[in-house]
């Protein structure tokens, strides 16, 4: 459910947790700990008229990385393994969505294991038969996964920009007829907002028609609620 807040109403935002559109309405006397808002989800909700989505919360972002190095430590799985599981069940979740072999598939791909997760989906997503795709790169760190990933699709000779060498007119063509963008720019690891290249990358992103998909989480959506005025990826 998407909700798009345009001004306050404690049907709309009661104590952070929306009430679905049909709810019947909260009453005048309502309890003290309903009357509790966050700043801001306010501020965010006036200032910007954002849109939140409902989602279950299935493991705080601070514990993503201890489960991840657990995988490792404990089970034994390697780093590769992991990002390979996640690139396939992404794809096979998302593949149902997609309109057609032509369908024109960009994928934005950070240094992290969040960038190479998205390699991973893109070359599933090439073997299944989409030759229109796009690589964008940014960073200049990498992961040691996200650079097996990064060699891995380079010898599949798919198309790739890097976002931070490209000049105005290879950027602003970017999202030219594209029919899906996958965020792969940044995941939870994010500790601030976006720097100032990839704002304009993602405000880009933000203003195409195309739909768009999220690696793990929309690329500095945590932001929000820290620095309202901060730009987030919009998915």
């Amino acid at each position: 459910m998407t909700v798009s807040l345009r001004w306050y109403d404690p049907d709309q935002v009661n104590g952070c947790n929306l009430r679905p559109r049909g709810h019947p309405r909260t009453p005048l006397a309502y309890r003290d700990a309903e009357k509790k808002l966050s700043i801001c989800v306010l501020l965010t909700a006036v200032v910007r008229s954002c849109t939140v989505r409902i989602m279950k919360r299935l493991v705080r972002s601070s514990e993503v990385s201890d489960i991840d190095a657990k995988a490792q430590s404990v089970a034994k799985i390697p780093a590769l393994c992991l990002m390979e599981s996640a690139g396939l069940q992404i794809y096979q979740k998302w593949k149902s969505q997609l309109g057609g072999a032509t369908d024109r598939l960009v994928f934005l791909c950070g240094g992290g294991n969040n960038g190479g997760d998205a390699l991973v989906v893109a070359r599933y997503a090439y073997n299944d038969g989409f030759r229109n795709i796009l690589l964008v790169y940014t960073g200049t760190r990498l992961s040691p996964s996200c650079e097996v990933q990064r060699s891995i699709v380079d010898a599949y000779k798919i198309p790739w920009i890097d976002w931070d060498s490209a000049n105005e007119t290879d950027r602003h063509s970017l999202f030219e007829n594209a029919s899906w963008i996958v965020d792969g720019l940044v995941g939870t690891g994010l500790k601030g907002p976006l720097k100032e290249s990839l704002q304009v990358l993602v405000e880009q992103a933000n203003q195409s028609p195309a739909k768009r998909l999220a690696i793990d989480i929309p690329s500095a959506v945590g932001m929000m609620f820290l620095f309202p005025l901060s730009i987030y990826m919009q998915t």
